[in-house]
């Protein structure tokens, strides 16, 4: 599995790396903030299985990220701060590509929530 993350903290990343790497065989690749991300996936050096972004990032924040790259059909993890009912998600709450956690994760339903969103037919 290949996720591309984007987190405009790093160490954020390197936590999550981390924590799924245990769990899921997979590799990463890794941006801090959207626009750069979804030039890369315009034309992707590797086939991407999984978007994860916060929603918090410079630029475009993670729901705008997920409008411009959604005709990829590639299903999208948002990690938040925010609560997911939250109404900053209501644009894409219905999305079943779409999966919403929120921070602090706890690693169970993180795996499951990766699980869950790869295994789609999008």
């Amino acid at each position: 599995m290949h996720i591309l993350f984007v987190d405009d903290e790093k160490d954020i990343f390197e936590v999550f790396e981390a924590i799924i790497s245990d769990e899921i065989d997979c590799e990463f690749t890794y941006f801090s903030s959207a626009a750069p991300a979804v030039e890369y996936l315009e034309n992707p050096t590797k086939s991407i299985d999984l978007i994860a972004s916060d929603y918090s990032l410079p630029g475009l924040n993670g729901v705008e990220f997920f409008k411009q790259v959604k005709h990829l059909k590639l299903p999208f993890m948002l990690v938040t701060g925010h609560d997911r009912g939250s109404p900053l998600f209501d644009s894409i709450r219905d999305e079943e590509s779409v999966g919403i956690l929120s921070k602090p994760v706890d690693i169970e339903p993180l795996i499951q929530m990766i699980e869950k969103l790869s295994s789609l037919k999008v």
